[in-house]
C-alpha cells in the first residue's frame, strides 16, 4: 500500500520583524509557526515567556553564525541513524547556545520520518566538558589524529597557552569537534530535550534532500559550503 507522505518544502516567509527568510514548510506551514504552535498549546515550558517563535531562524541555512555548527548540522542532515536534529535556532544568538528546535527524525527506505518536535534544555550542559571535547578528546581520534597531534597539541591542556593559539588558529575544527563529540550526545540524551507534540510527519525522501540541497546552496552562494576546516 503507497504511504501518504507530507508534503515538506522551502519557501520564503515574512518574519514578524519584516525581512524574508527561507523555511522549512510542512504541508504549506513554516517549521515556525508549527512550533510557535506548539510551544502555546503545550502545557507548561520555558520558551512560552517569548511573545512569538515565529521569527526563529533556520538551523540550516547561511545566516548561522558559525562554520564549524553548519558543517556539524549538515553532517547530520545526512546521517542515515536516528538523530534529534536541529530546524530552529534563536534569530539573535544564531547558534546552539540558546533556542535550539529539534526533531526526532529516522529515516526507512524511501521515507523520512519527524516523530516528535520539541526544544533542547540546556540546564545540564557543562561547558568546561564541552572545553575538553574538542582537540582533546582523544578518545575521538582516528588514526590521522594521532599522526597530526599525537606528539603536539593532545598533549596540551585546556586553557594552555599552546592550546588557546591552536584553538584561535583552528575555530571552526574545534567548534565541529566539539559538537561531534559533546553536543551530538547531549541533544540525544531523551533528559536534555523536552518534548512539544509527537507529529508523526513522513516526508518522501527525495523531497527531503531536495530541500537539504537547497540550503546546501544557500551556504554555497554565501561562501560557507563546502565547509572543509
Amino acid at each position: 500500500m503507497e504511504v501518504r507522505h507530507n508534503e515538506i518544502t522551502v519557501s520564503p516567509v515574512t518574519t514578524p520583524y519584516g525581512y524574508e527568510e527561507h523555511y522549512l514548510l510542512v504541508d504549506g506551514i513554516s517549521v515556525a509557526e508549527l512550533a510557535d504552535r506548539f510551544v502555546r498549546e503545550d502545557g507548561d515550558n520555558d520558551l512560552k515567556r517569548f511573545r512569538s517563535l515565529m521569527g526563529l531562524c533556520p538551523a540550516w541555512g547561511p545566516r548561522m553564525q558559525n562554520r564549524g555548527e553548519i558543517r556539524f548540522i549538515h553532517h547530520l542532515l545526512w546521517r542515515e541513524e536516528p538523530v534529534h536534529l536541529p530546524i530552529l535556532v534563536c534569530e539573535d544568538d544564531l547558534d546552539l547556545s540558546c533556542i535550539v528546535i529539534v526533531a526526532a527524525v529516522r529515516k526507512q527506505g524511501g521515507t523520512v520520518f519527524w516523530d516528535r518536535i520539541g526544544y533542547v534544555d540546556h540546564s545540564e550542559w557543562d561547558p568546561g566538558q564541552e572545553m575538553a571535547s574538542g582537540i582533546l578528546c582523544l578518545e575521538a581520534y582516528t588514526q590521522e589524529d594521532w599522526d597530526r597531534y599525537g606528539d603536539n597539541i593532545a598533549l596540551e591542556q585546556v586553557r594552555s597557552r599552546d592550546w588557546c593559539a591552536w584553538i584561535s588558529e583552528h575555530w571552526d575544527e574545534e567548534l565541529y569537534r566539539r559538537r561531534m563529540n559533546y553536543t551530538l550526545p547531549y541533544f540525544q540524551d531523551e533528559r536534555h530535550i523536552r518534548w512539544l507534540r509527537d507529529t508523526g510527519y513522513t516526508f518522501g525522501r527525495t523531497a527531503y534532500e531536495n530541500c537539504i540541497r537547497f540550503y546546501e546552496e544557500e551556504l554555497r552562494r554565501a561562501g560557507k559550503f563546502p565547509f572543509c576546516p
